[in-house]
C-alpha cells in the first residue's frame, strides 16, 4: 500500500515532494516497492514452502502473526535507512503510521482475525483525510472518491469470499483509518 499511496501522493499532490528532487522521489518510491511489496511476498513464500502456513492466503488467524512481525521488521528497518539518509519528515511519518497499523494488527491478531484489506485501505484514506485537514487548500476529492470505491469493492470482495465476518471487515477498517489518520493529523 505505500508504494500506491506514494505514487498516488506524486500524481495528484506534487507538492508534497517539494524538498526533493525527482531522483530522489525514484530512489523512494523504488525502495518501497522492494521492501512493500517483494520483501513481504517472499516472507509468505518461503513460510508456505517451510509448511509454516498451509496458504499464502493466510486464511487462518495463527499463521498471520509471523508475515506480519516479518513486514514490521521490513518497515522499520526502512524507517530507520530513511530517518538516517534524509530528513523528509512527512514521508517518515507516514511510514511510521503504516508500519504502526502493521504492528497493530499484529496485537489484534492474538485475539481475532482482523482484515488487513480493509485496514490498508481505510488507512490511505486516513492519511489522505488527514493530509487535507492539515493543507485545506489542497483539493483530493477524486483520490478520496477513487480510494472509497475501492474500500467498497475490495470490503465487499472479501465478505464475498468468506474470507472475513463483517465484524473482521469493520474492525480493520476503524484500526485503519484511526492510526493511519492520528499518525497524519498530529505528527505531519
Amino acid at each position: 500500500m505505500p508504494t500506491y499511496l506514494f505514487g498516488l501522493l506524486l500524481f495528484v499532490y506534487p507538492e508534497y515532494y517539494r524538498p526533493l528532487n525527482s531522483e530522489q522521489v525514484t530512489y523512494i518510491i523504488l525502495r518501497l516497492s522492494i521492501v512493500t511489496l517483494f520483501l513481504p511476498a517472499l516472507s509468505i513464500s518461503i513460510l508456505k514452502f517451510t509448511g509454516y502456513i498451509g496458504s499464502v492466503h493466510l486464511e487462518k488467524r495463527s499463521e498471520r502473526l509471523m508475515p506480519y512481525l516479518f513486514t514490521s521488521l521490513y518497515y522499520g528497518v526502512l524507517i530507520y535507512i530513511f530517518y538516517q539518509g534524509m530528513s523528509f519528515r512527512p514521508f517518515l511519518i507516514l511510514m511510521l503510521s503504516m508500519g504502526s497499523l502493521i504492528l497493530v494488527l499484529a496485537l489484534f491478531n492474538f485475539r481475532i482475525k482482523v482484515s488487513a484489506h480493509a485496514a490498508s485501505l481505510t488507512g490511505v484514506l486516513g492519511i489522505l483525510w488527514g493530509i487535507k485537514l492539515n493543507d485545506p487548500e489542497l483539493s483530493m476529492l477524486y483520490p478520496v472518491v477513487a480510494v472509497i470505491m475501492t474500500i467498497g469493492i475490495v470490503m465487499s470482495a472479501r465478505l464475498q469470499l468468506n474470507a472475513h465476518r463483517p465484524l473482521e471487515i469493520y474492525l480493520g477498517a476503524i484500526l485503519g483509518f484511526i492510526v493511519c489518520f492520528c499518525g497524519v493529523f498530529f505528527f505531519i
